[in-house]
């Protein structure tokens, strides 16, 4: 069963804030982005089905990722 994506705003120390949900990877990405773009800040996504975080951005992700950029 797939149960779509979560997105989480990682707050400073550490804990993650829930944002919202996507149906598709696609769509957690498009929203990623959006959120990275219009309030900087780090954010995740992490599969429902398997809690494994799929994609991060923000301004302290790791060198390969910059704000507004997937990983």
């Amino acid at each position: 069963m797939d149960l779509g994506y979560d997105i989480f705003r990682e707050l400073g120390d550490g804990s993650p804030l829930w944002v919202t949900h996507a149906p598709s990877l696609k769509e957690a990405k498009d929203k990623l982005d959006t959120l990275a773009r219009t309030l900087p800040a780090e954010y995740f996504i992490r599969d429902a089905t398997n809690a494994k975080i799929v994609a991060r951005v923000g301004i302290n992700a790791p060198a390969e990722s910059k704000p507004g950029e997937l990983s």
